[in-house]
């Protein structure tokens, strides 16, 4: 450009401007989303992944946990529930199913943990597993399952299975083992139902493993009997 009269040669336009023509007495400044080196006739716009920096004199990366596509003035944060794992990137990604992420601006999602769940991509909180049921998985469960069989339930952190001891029963999807009552026992770990007393035996208390066999005790009484003296009578003759 020719700013001044009698000048003898012409200034470069500084980055960040640029002279479309010939004759300009000015530089234009870029347009928001575009950048140009000194001396340019014509500002160009950044690629995916990439802002112009304040001085719209170059292209910078967009952070991790955002994002830019070309034309863009300014990275867009990845909301909760994606993430931008790296530098550079035009589109956030959706957390996967059993992962989240509560926060914004995140290039990582988490797992969920033992015992909890995130059916869909793209989630925020993860689900505790409903009564009688496990995390798939110990981290980063898509769904909970029963125990898949009698006899067994979640243990206290719900990830996995723990059969039920002797003298206790559980049907599939339950969350507990239950006492078998009286008169009922379960011989084994692991049974589904309990079974009843066969006759002669019996169960005075629930929770019982093993049966107790009923004894009758016969008593034999003998009676001895006293030896009988008898006595006679003697009339003396005078």
């Amino acid at each position: 450009m020719q700013g001044q009269s009698g000048m003898s040669s012409c200034t470069d336009c500084a980055a960040g401007s640029y002279a479309e023509t010939s004759g300009k007495t000015a530089c234009t400044q870029c347009a928001a989303g575009k950048q140009a080196g000194p001396g340019l006739a014509s500002c160009s716009t950044c690629a995916n992944g990439k802002i112009p920096n304040a001085q719209q004199s170059s292209c910078v990366d967009c952070g991790a946990g955002k994002v830019a596509v070309t034309g863009d003035a300014v990275c867009t944060t990845c909301l909760k529930g994606a993430i931008a794992a790296s530098a550079g990137l035009s589109a956030c990604t959706d957390c996967a199913a059993g992962t989240i992420q509560p926060a914004n601006a995140q290039s990582e999602c988490t797992d969920c943990g033992t015992g909890q769940f995130q059916a869909t991509a793209g989630g925020t909180a993860c689900t505790q597993c409903a009564a009688g049921k496990i995390s798939a998985q110990l981290l980063g469960s898509a769904a909970c399952n029963t125990c898949g069989r009698d006899g067994a339930v979640p243990n206290a952190a719900q990830g996995a299975c723990e059969d039920c001891v002797a003298g206790s029963v559980a049907l599939e999807g339950a969350d507990s083992c239950t006492d078998c009552g009286a008169g009922k026992i379960a011989a084994t770990a692991a049974l589904g139902a309990c079974t009843d007393c066969p006759i002669g035996t019996f169960v005075g208390a629930p929770g019982v493993a093993a049966v107790t066999t009923t004894t009758t005790t016969t008593t034999t009484t003998t009676t001895t009997a006293a030896p009988t003296t008898t006595t006679t009578d003697r009339k003396s003759v005078v």
